[in-house]
C-alpha cells in the first residue's frame, strides 16, 4: 500500500481514543475510516502488515458482511455493529474534479495544514498536513505486485480528496477555516494557477 504503515497505526489509535474507528469488510474491500479520513483496500491485496497493524489495536478482523465502530475509554475497548458502512468505489466514482498540492501549509492553533487547489474552480482546501504528507510513501508499495502511486486525488464537492490506485482508495476531509483565513488568505492563495507553475503535479 502507499501509506506508512507506521503513520496509519498512529492515527488509528488516535481515532480510537477520540471519534471511534470503523472497521468492516464489505467483501469486496476491507475497511478502516473515521469521519475525517479512510482507507479501503481490496481484499485481495489486503497486505500482512495492514492486517498485523489493525489486530494489533482491536485484536481480531471483520467477518465478510460484518462492520463494528471501536472505541476506547476508561473501561477498555469498546465495539458496536456499524449497520451502514461506507461504499468508498462509489464515492470516489462521485468525485468529478483533480486537486493538486499547493505546496503552502499554514499552521492555525495546534494544528499545520496542507492546501491544495481544485482545477475546475481554482478553489483551495485545506488538509491536516499529518493525514497526507508523512503518510503517503513511495517506498511503501507492495513492488511484487506491480503497485504504482496514486495520481494527483479526484475531489468529491470541494470536501473530500481521494487518493486511488489500482489497489486501495485512501481519502480524507477537508477542514473549515476560520473566517479570517477565509476572507484574506484563501482569495490570495486562489489568485494562483498551480496547475500551470509545473510540467507534472504530483500530491506526495
Amino acid at each position: 500500500m502507499f501509506l506508512k504503515i507506521g503513520e496509519l497505526k498512529r492515527i488509528m489509535k488516535d481515532a480510537l481514543k477520540s471519534s471511534g474507528l470503523i472497521v468492516g469488510n464489505t467483501g469486496e474491500w476491507f475497511l478502516v475510516y473515521t469521519e475525517k479520513w479512510g482507507v479501503a483496500t481490496e481484499l485481495q491485496y489486503l497486505s500482512n502488515k495492514f492486517k498485523a497493524a489493525v489486530i494489533e489495536l482491536i485484536g481480531d478482523l471483520p467477518e465478510e458482511g460484518e462492520a463494528y465502530l471501536y472505541n476506547i475509554d476508561e473501561h477498555g475497548l469498546k465495539r458496536a455493529p456499524d449497520l451502514d458502512p461506507v461504499d468508498p468505489y462509489d464515492e470516489w466514482m462521485a468525485a468529478k474534479d483533480v486537486a493538486v498540492k499547493t505546496g503552502v501549509n499554514v499552521r492555525l492553533f495546534a494544528h499545520e495544514y496542507a492546501f491544495y487547489q481544485v482545477k475546475q474552480t481554482h478553489a483551495c482546501v485545506a488538509i491536516e498536513r499529518r493525514h497526507v504528507e508523512p503518510m503517503i510513501s513511495p517506498s511503501d508499495l507492495d513492488k511484487m505486485e506491480g503497485e504504482l502511486m496514486p495520481p494527483n486525488p479526484s475531489v468529491r464537492n470541494g470536501t473530500v480528496l481521494y487518493f486511488k490506485n489500482d489497489m486501495m482508495i485512501y481519502w480524507v476531509a477537508a477542514e473549515p477555516m476560520p473566517e479570517k483565513t477565509r476572507n484574506e488568505f484563501l482569495p490570495l492563495l486562489e489568485s494562483l494557477d498551480f496547475f500551470n507553475e509545473r510540467e507534472e503535479v504530483i500530491p506526495y
